[in-house]
C-alpha cells in the first residue's frame, strides 16, 4: 500500500514540469531516505503498522455513529507511533510540506 502511494507520487515529481535542479535533486534525496526509513520499519515494527492500517480500514468503512470512536482510537495509535518513530515522523512532515509549497 505504502510502496504504491510512494510510486504515484514519485511518477507525479517527474512530471512536475516546476522544479528546478536543486530542488528536484532534494525532494528525490527526501524521497529515497523515506523509502529506506520504510523498509526499516516493515522489517522490525510490523505489528505497529497493521495495527495503524487497520485502524484506517475501521474509519474508512464506520458507519456515521461509529465514526468518531474510530478516529479517536486511530489519533491514538498514530499519536503513539509519531512519538515511538520520530525520524519518520520528521521526514514525511518535510516532504509533506516541501510538495504542499510547491502545489503538489
Amino acid at each position: 500500500m505504502i510502496h504504491d502511494t510512494l510510486t504515484k507520487l514519485e511518477t507525479k515529481l517527474t512530471a512536475a514540469q516546476q522544479l528546478d535542479e536543486s530542488t528536484r535533486g532534494e525532494v528525490e534525496q527526501l524521497m529515497k531516505t523515506l523509502h529506506a526509513e520504510i523498509d526499516v520499519l516493515a522489517r522490525t515494527h510490523t505489528t505497529a503498522a497493521w495495527q495503524i492500517t487497520e485502524k484506517v480500514v475501521r474509519v474508512e468503512s464506520a458507519e456515521a455513529h461509529e465514526l468518531h470512536e474510530a478516529l479517536q482510537s486511530l489519533s491514538v495509535e498514530v499519536t503513539g507511533f509519531e512519538q515511538s518513530h520520530p525520524k519518520l515522523t520528521q521526514l514525511v512532515n518535510r516532504i509533506s510540506t516541501t510538495l504542499a509549497n510547491l502545489g503538489i
